[in-house]
């Protein structure tokens, strides 16, 4: 038997930005689900007007409902299953993949604007603090043969969500960025596992809980300086995370990742 999950796995992404709604907008053109602010087709991009055809819509009539298998409406009224919601979302991956650079540029935008002064702090993060990264016992500067012991040797002692099935979880090393250099602390990376059927935001809102970090991001008011962001990467390279996108395609085992606040820091605090 499947185990469900709670409500927040309830809903449908958005066909473009993949932010979660609870009501979205279908679009008859091109057959697919949208958030509020992509409902119009001018803003996700239709189909329809690239190949300057126009779609019919077509009225539903009262009687499709008595034509339906019995049942058939209700059903349609329940959530799909958790593993089918999970297969549909990671097929959605690959398809954005695959889409044309300039459709993923503007998927990415509002991201990685949102996101700049986080990512100017996490680079001073690496300036102070690079003598720790430079040496071979770095959680970034671990080999293949050496991160895989590494790894088995966490899962005995790593944190996290006691609820995720042990074939979910995907073990971490996760790094917390002060929200100020004098709050700063030797670096030392958190041993933990999130699960890989989470999208990147519950996985945020995890690490953020069971490391006793602040988190606002769910209160809409604040602004993007007081949010948490999520990173992957090194010294040399680091990517944010979207909170719309899915535990299971951007991160693997092994990993570091960075929980950084998008708080401004002066960079003379650093010199």
């Amino acid at each position: 038997m499947t185990k469900e999950v709670g409500m927040l796995d309830v809903g449908t992404h958005c066909a473009l930005c993949r932010e979660i709604d609870f009501l979205p907008f279908h679009c008859s053109a091109c057959n697919s689900d949208f958030c509020a602010k992509h409902r119009l087709k001018e803003d996700h991009y239709c189909e329809s007007l690239r190949t300057n055809q126009k779609v019919p819509v077509t009225p539903q009539k009262e009687s499709s409902r008595s034509n339906s298998p019995p049942g058939a409406f209700f059903q349609s009224l329940l959530p799909a299953k958790a593993h089918d919601r999970v297969q549909t979302l990671l097929q959605d991956d690959k398809k954005l993949q695959q889409q044309p650079n300039n459709m993923k540029s503007a998927l990415l935008a509002s991201n990685t604007s949102q996101s700049r002064r986080a990512i100017d702090k996490l680079k001073r993060f690496f300036a102070k603090n690079g003598k720790t990264f430079e040496n071979k016992k770095s959680t970034t500067k671990l080999s293949s043969a050496n991160k895989l012991i590494q790894v088995t040797k966490m899962k005995r002692t790593a944190i996290g969500d006691n609820s995720i099935p042990l074939a979910n979880r995907i073990y971490v090393w996760c790094y917390v960025v002060a929200d100020s250099p004098q709050d700063q602390k030797k670096p030392s990376p958190n041993e933990v596992f999130i699960s890989k059927t989470w999208p990147i935001g519950r996985a945020l809102d995890s690490l953020a809980s069971i490391l006793n970090v602040k988190n606002s991001n769910i209160d809409h008011a604040v602004s993007d300086n007081e949010k948490l962001f999520l990173y992957r990467g090194d010294p040399a390279s680091q990517h944010l995370l979207p909170a719309s996108g899915r535990v299971a395609s951007l991160v693997k085992e092994g990993d570091t990742l960075y929980l950084v606040r998008g708080l401004d820091v002066d960079a003379s605090a650093n010199e």
